[in-house]
């Protein structure tokens, strides 16, 4: 499985360097195949070179590879193109990624490394929230009214118990809010008193 982003890559010019999206949490799945030029012209890149990753995140923290976790080989190239597998650690933090591809010669030392690009890491939604056990999506008023149903039957009139929050009703069964909670004997500024625990609401159609 890949996803394969193609650039051009401009080693004497920075003001060319691109941007590519990417989301917190992906890995081993995003690819940057760099097509490299210099002078506007194909660079190809000398056989027997060490090609490698470098990379800045967003927290502040860096780091360099050239192999996967799995022990796979990060970086491959034949030509002038590059390609270059984005590791899990590069996508940890959503932010922008500051990346660079350093080809250097072992022996000799010379090395020369791409104008950092910017990886946008787009938030994951659920980094670092509980995940949802209780999710309720109701679909008709008939769901809603057995739902309120069974919540008034097992928090009481009285409300008792411990209370994890509490909602005050603003007003019920008009036209603009066709919820009627007076057969439950909850009416306009009364409150409503929750048992402790963690309540998740979907939106929903009225059908």
């Amino acid at each position: 499985m890949e996803v394969v982003h193609e650039l051009t890559m401009y080693l004497d010019d920075r003001r060319l360097v691109p941007c590519v999206d990417a989301v917190q949490g992906d890995a081993n799945v995003r690819v940057l195949e760099m097509t490299l030029l210099s002078g506007g012209v194909a660079w190809d890149v000398p056989s027997g070179m060490a090609v490698s990753v470098a990379f800045r995140k967003s927290d502040g923290t860096a780091g360099w590879y050239d192999k996967l976790p799995d022990g796979t080989a990060a970086c491959s190239y034949s030509g002038n193109v590059v390609r270059a597998v984005l590791a899990p650690q590069v996508l940890t933090a959503w932010g922008k990624v500051k990346v660079a591809v350093v080809i250097q010669d072992a022996s000799t030392l010379d090395r020369v490394a791409t104008f950092p690009l910017c990886v946008e890491v787009a938030r994951d939604p659920a980094a670092g929230k509980s995940i949802s056990n209780d999710y309720y999506n109701y679909k008709t008023m008939a769901q809603i009214n057995d739902a309120i149903e069974e919540l008034w039957a097992a928090v009481g009139s009285g409300g008792g118990g411990s209370c994890g929050c509490s909602i005050t009703v603003a007003r019920t069964g008009s036209e603009d809010d066709p919820v009627d909670l007076s057969a439950y004997g909850i009416g306009a500024g009364d409150t409503v008193r929750f048992p402790a625990g963690t309540y998740y609401v979907a939106p929903f159609d009225m059908e």
